[in-house]
């Protein structure tokens, strides 16, 4: 992953290499855009690591 600057503002950018060993720089989006779609999922209660947080769970025992 790559994040450049132009004018004062960062993109993302993932590196990623073609048949021909060639690097190709695939655009994501902007990283003001990317914040703050993550902030907006983690506010609305999506968590982005499935099963993360299953040892919480009320009334289960569990043995390690």
């Amino acid at each position: 992953m790559r994040i450049r600057e132009v004018k004062g503002k960062y993109y993302v950018y993932v590196i990623e290499k073609g048949q021909n060993r060639e690097r190709r720089d695939n655009y994501v989006g902007s990283l003001e855009q990317i914040v703050k779609e993550y902030y907006n999922m983690k506010c609305r209660g999506r968590d982005l690591n499935p099963g993360h947080g299953l040892e919480r769970l009320d009334n289960v025992s569990v043995k390690r």
